[in-house]
């Protein structure tokens, strides 16, 4: 045996191993330590903001040893993901697929003047930076850039999406942990704070120490339209309509029908307003009965039962429309989610029938005629009766806004069903799906003020200075190089606080698991 060979230690994987975790651990405790802290924030219980609120704070940074540092990025933002597991019968195409999308980046503007001169953490000092973020309105085009099938759809979405799928942060939010979204889904709102150092030998950026911390986003969502009675037929039922019979050894007893609208939507307080508030709605059920023949039995009602099912769609892939239970049979890039809610059931058998031997077109905001049945007699009579029915949200769970983006979507269905009695103890069942939204009210202290006299009057010098300005001399020369390809040769215009320019494809990443 050679000197070497004698001399040579044995290798041990294991103590190789111990070593190099030793040194990864001793690399992460050397970091600077940082800490953000938010203004109005304790230590148990996190605030939730909503549409134009102040998102205020510090980032203060403590390091154990002198570090270098060339940057500070503090940025608030919003991110979207999700996963679809993909079940099919051939393995190549099983699978799952992810999708991250970073919708929404604010960055605080940090002047030299705050920076350390220079640009180094000492050892032992505590070093404070001050941001302040204001949760905007909507987003920017920017961040759909996408093709969508209509413009409607791309205006939804560019509306700021709720926080959603975070359990933890509910609960520390004072709200109820249950936001009823799956694991498939979740939407999150951050400050994140990063120190950067550029490398001297190649000028790569590398981090020196980083920080986050999730808030709590519920931004104020006003009540859309109602949804088209001649569309998503196959998601919502605004009418049914059933034979009756009396027993089981008899002929029809009559066509009964029953028919309902959109209700209001169900409008959430907004989150700074303290105390108990009852979100309700009132939906209304008008039946009518057309009797077969010479018949004057009128159907014994029985009871009326409400729920309310929370649609969650989620997607690995951008959505061009809106999302329906029809498209996820054909795109295995689609998923969605159910929870069903029971809301109430009421007795229904005193509800009084109003005769008419005419055809009647009477309808008021609340009442109104339904058509007739297929086997309505023009020369007989029918009978009409109307049922308001409270709906009421549990409070037991964390409703958010209804809204679609380009990942994720929440949509409500009031599910209404009239069981009637029939022979024995048998009974007939009409079920109706009605689209309800779920709005959420702004906060009063950001809310749009009337202008005052002198603000109306400094808006209207304005107005007619622009239409002056219409009839003065332009020039045409071309445009600077600056302003060539739009935004994104603007971003270092140093607007405070502004969206950071996005990158390609609206800072989607889409990675597949197979």
């Amino acid at each position: 045996m050679s000197q070497l060979e004698m001399n040579t230690p044995p290798f041990n994987a294991a103590e190789d191993l111990s070593h190099s975790r030793s040194r990864s651990i001793a690399g992460l405790l050397s970091r600077p330590s940082v800490q953000i802290k938010l203004k109005n924030h304790d230590g148990n219980h996190a605030k939730t903001y909503s549409t134009m609120d102040q998102i205020e704070g510090t980032v203060t940074v403590t390091a154990q040893s002198d570090t270098r540092f060339d940057e500070l990025e503090i940025a608030f933002i919003g991110t979207s993901r999700t996963f679809v597991d993909r079940m099919a019968t051939t393995a190549a195409i099983s699978g799952r697929t992810e999708a991250t999308k970073t919708f929404l980046k604010l960055t605080q503007p940090i002047p030299n003047s705050a920076y350390p001169q220079p640009r180094v953490l000492k050892a032992g000092q505590t070093y404070r930076f001050p941001f302040t973020f204001n949760v905007p309105t909507q987003l920017l085009p920017r961040s759909c850039g996408h093709r969508c099938d209509s413009r409607a759809v791309r205006d939804a979405h560019l509306q700021l999406p709720p926080s959603l799928g975070d359990k933890e942060l509910n609960a520390t939010s004072g709200v109820p942990a249950d936001d009823l979204a799956p694991d498939m889904s979740k939407i999150t709102y951050s400050i994140r704070a990063v120190f950067v150092r550029i490398r001297d030998s190649d000028s790569r950026e590398t981090i020196v120490a980083e920080k986050s911390k999730k808030v709590r986003v519920v931004p104020a969502a006003e009540e859309e339209p109602p949804v088209s009675l001649e569309v998503n037929l196959q998601e919502y039922r605004f009418r049914e309509e059933k034979t009756i019979k009396k027993n089981l050894f008899t002929g029809k007893l009559g066509r009964l029908v029953m028919e309902s609208v959109q209700p209001k939507s169900l409008h959430l307080p907004n989150p700074n307003n303290s105390g108990d508030h009852r979100v309700t709605t009132l939906a209304t059920i008008m039946l009518r009965f057309d009797p077969a023949g010479g018949s004057c039995h009128l159907p014994r009602l029985s009871s009326l039962t409400t729920k309310l099912k929370c649609w969650t769609h989620y997607s690995s892939a951008v959505r061009h429309s809106y999302p329906t239970k029809a498209q996820i049979m054909t795109d295995m890039t689609q998923g969605v989610h159910c929870d069903t809610i029971p809301l109430s059931s009421r007795n229904v058998e005193t509800v009084e029938w109003t005769k008419y031997t005419a055809p009647a077109s009477r309808r008021t905001s609340t009442n109104w005629t339904p058509a007739p049945s297929s086997a309505y007699n023009p020369s007989g009579p029918f009978y009409i009766a109307s049922i308001l029915v409270p709906i009421d949200l549990p409070n037991n769970k964390s409703f958010v806004p209804s809204f679609y983006s380009c990942l994720v979507s929440r949509t409500y269905v009031l599910d209404i069903s009239l069981s009637v009695h029939m022979a024995g103890p048998s009974s007939a069942n009409l079920s109706l799906k009605l689209p309800v939204q779920v709005s959420c009210a702004e906060n009063p202290s950001t809310a749009e003020r009337p202008m005052s006299v002198s603000e109306a009057a400094a808006s209207a010098i304005e107005a007619a200075e622009d239409v002056d300005a219409v009839f003065r001399p332009r020039s045409v020369v071309p445009t600077g190089p600056m302003y060539l390809g739009g935004s994104a040769n603007m971003a270092d215009m140093g607007e405070p606080p502004s969206y950071e320019v996005f990158p390609q494809h609206g800072g989607m990443r889409v990675s597949v698991i197979g």
